[in-house]
C-alpha cells in the first residue's frame, strides 16, 4: 500500500472528506485528492501533521511493516517510504539518489551539484581578476614609472651646455643616466606598498607641539602672544615638519636604487605565486 492509499485509508475510517482533511491541514481539498492519488506527496511538515489527526505514528508513514491499531482499521503491511532530509519530501525508490550517510533525493543532489559549480566558477573568476590585477598593477606601474625616468632623462640631455669638454660631456650623460635611474626607482617604489613608501608616508604624519610661553598682561606681552600662536608657532612647526618629510624622501631616494631589483623580483615572484 503506498502513502496515498494510506491517507485514503485513514481518512476514510475516521469518517472525513477530502473537504474537511483539507480544512484541518489549511490546504484545498484539490491537494489532498492528488495526495490520494500519487500524483503529488506531502512534504514532511504535512505527513507529521497527518500522523497526529489520526493519531498514528509517522513511522506508518516510513517503516517498511507497521501495525496501526485503530478501530475499524485492520493490520496491514506497507512499503517503506522515504523522506529526503534536504527539502523532507516523500520520497519513492526510483527518486532516491543515496541512503547514506543521509537520504537524498534526485532533485537535490542535482541542486546540490550546481551549487557546488557555481562556487568553483566564483572562485576561479575571483582568482583571476586577482591574477589580472596584480600583473595590469606590475604592468601599469613600470611604465609609468619608465615614462617618468626617460623624460627626465631626455631633460637632461637636452639641457647639456654644447660648450662642455668631451671627458665632461660623458661624466654629464652618466650622471644623467643614473640620477634618471635613481629618481625612476624611487617613483616605481613610491606606488606600491614596501617600505620606500612607507619611510615617506611616515615622515608626513609627525606633528610637533610648541611649548607654551609665560607673559604678563600688558598690551607688549599680549601683542607678543597672539604672534607667537599665529605666527611664529605655526611657521616653525610647517618648517620642522618640511624637514623631517624631506628627509624622509632623500633617505627613501638614497635606498631605492639599491632595493628596487629586489621589489621586482618580489612582485614577479608574487604574481607567479597567484597564478
Amino acid at each position: 500500500m503506498n502513502y496515498g492509499e494510506k491517507i485514503t485509508s485513514l481518512r476514510k475510517n475516521s469518517n472525513m472528506t477530502q473537504a474537511e482533511l483539507g480544512d484541518v491541514l489549511n490546504i484545498s481539498y484539490q491537494a489532498v485528492s492528488k495526495w490520494e492519488r500519487n500524483i503529488s506527496q506531502p512534504d514532511f511538515e504535512t505527513m507529521t501533521k497527518i500522523a497526529k489527526i489520526f493519531n498514528v505514528d509517522l513511522n506508518y508513514f516510513t517503516e517498511s511493516e507497521y501495525k496501526v491499531e485503530k478501530d475499524n482499521v485492520n493490520e496491514q503491511i506497507i512499503h517503506r517510504v522515504n523522506i529526503c532530509e534536504h527539502c523532507g519530501k516523500v520520497i519513492e525508490n526510483h527518486n532516491i539518489y543515496s541512503k547514506e550517510p543521509y537520504i537524498l533525493c534526485n532533485d537535490c543532489h542535482i541542486k546540490e551539484e550546481n551549487e557546488k559549480r557555481e562556487i568553483e566558477l566564483i572562485k576561479q573568476d575571483g582568482f583571476e581578476n586577482i591574477k589580472n590585477q596584480a600583473d595590469y598593477s606590475l604592468r601599469n606601474n613600470l611604465i609609468f614609472s619608465g615614462i617618468f625616468g626617460i623624460l627626465l632623462l631626455i631633460l637632461f640631455l637636452v639641457s647639456m651646455d654644447n660648450s662642455t669638454s668631451s671627458i665632461s660631456k660623458t661624466e654629464y650623460i652618466f650622471t644623467s643616466i643614473f640620477v634618471s635611474y635613481v629618481l625612476f626607482s624611487f617613483v616605481f617604489q613610491l606606488r606600491t606598498d614596501n617600505f620606500v613608501k612607507d619611510l615617506v608616508v611616515d615622515s608626513i604624519g609627525h606633528t610637533i607641539n610648541m611649548p607654551g610661553i609665560i607673559f604678563s598682561l600688558d598690551i607688549d606681552s599680549i601683542l607678543f602672544a597672539l604672534a607667537y600662536r599665529l605666527i611664529i608657532a605655526p611657521v616653525i612647526i610647517i618648517g620642522i615638519a618640511l624637514i623631517i618629510f624631506l628627509g624622509g624622501c632623500f633617505i627613501a631616494i638614497l635606498i631605492s636604487p639599491f632595493s628596487l631589483p629586489f621589489e621586482l623580483i618580489s612582485q614577479i615572484r608574487k604574481n607567479r605565486e597567484e597564478n
